[in-house]
């Protein structure tokens, strides 16, 4: 989905290996948007972002585990 928004991310900018929910530091944001130059459209393209400011070409992603009881897995119908 690279090229749709900038995608947010929990990671601090400037210390990229610590992930916190809360805080004001700068977040990472990565993949580019539809705004943007198409080489930006990629995973390892990364700039920062403000939490609190609010941009039309950033966005995020919610992701979801499948339950291990899922008819899915087990490929009942």
């Amino acid at each position: 989905m690279s090229g749709n928004v900038w995608e947010w991310c929990l990671n601090e900018y400037e210390r990229s290996g610590r992930i916190r929910v809360s805080g004001t530091a700068r977040r990472v944001v990565r993949g580019g948007s539809w705004y943007d130059d198409p080489l930006l459209a990629r995973a390892s393209c990364r700039n920062d972002g403000a939490p609190g400011h609010r941009y039309s070409v950033v966005g995020l992603r919610l992701v979801r585990a499948v339950p291990a009881s899922s008819s899915l897995l087990t490929g009942a119908a």
